[in-house]
């Protein structure tokens, strides 16, 4: 089974690309960004990926936070400190 956790060593992370979501759940604000992943790493962790209207709760840290993941936000994914609910429409 691939682990989310062992994606997040510091070689998996660029510069630029995909967001790693991590810090939005606790602030509320999807503009901040700290972890970039490759299209490639994407493509392979999409199982991961955020659509609009998603929450996402904060489950390490700062336990409890939820956000929705908006319109328009720049395509990513979760980080291993969160948790994707996905609403039944």
């Amino acid at each position: 089974m691939w682990s989310l956790w062992r994606f997040f060593e510091k070689r998996n992370l660029c510069r630029k690309g995909y967001k790693v979501e991590q810090g939005h759940a606790i602030k509320n604000n999807f503009s901040i960004v700290r972890y970039f992943i490759t299209k490639q790493k994407f493509e392979e962790m999409e199982r991961f990926a955020l659509e609009p209207g998603n929450l996402i709760m904060s489950w390490s840290g700062t336990i409890g936070k939820v956000a929705v993941f908006p319109e328009g936000a720049e395509e990513g994914i979760i980080s291993e400190a969160l948790l994707r609910l996905i609403p039944d429409k």
